[in-house]
């Protein structure tokens, strides 16, 4: 069996990474803690977060998507909580190509702060 090894592998020219063709891989995740103090754990392409309501966060993008069209979706860890994904910005019901919205929601429908969100999103970076 062959294998490679590399540290780097950068596109024909050797300006950049190379270009992903034929796969889809994310852009931007996140996981965020809101219970008491809201925390980034962990993340990539996300600039800044902001806690904005109980249950409530806006993630800023370090590189914008391309366009509103993106697929973004997410979860949060309590047992009896959903994440409803708000786009901060809104044009004609698409997303902002550089920030997004979340709040979780406990079963009864009202905002709660939970241990984690966890956001993804796919598509095309600018």
């Amino acid at each position: 069996m062959s294998e490679i090894r590399a540290t780097t592998i950068s596109d024909a020219a050797g300006t950049g990474p190379i270009t992903l063709t034929g796969q889809v891989s994310a852009k931007i995740w996140a996981a965020v803690e809101t219970v008491t103090t809201t925390t980034l754990h962990d993340s990539f392409n996300i600039s800044s977060i902001t806690d904005t309501a109980t249950g409530s966060t806006t993630y800023s993008y370090t590189n914008a998507m391309s366009d509103q069209y993106y697929s973004l979706t997410g979860s949060c860890t309590n047992s009896n909580n959903f994440l409803g994904i708000q786009h901060a910005t809104e044009t004609a019901g698409l997303p902002a190509a550089s920030t997004c919205g979340v709040t979780s929601r406990n079963h009864d429908g009202s905002t709660e702060d939970v241990s984690r969100q966890y956001i993804i999103a796919v598509g095309d970076l600018a």
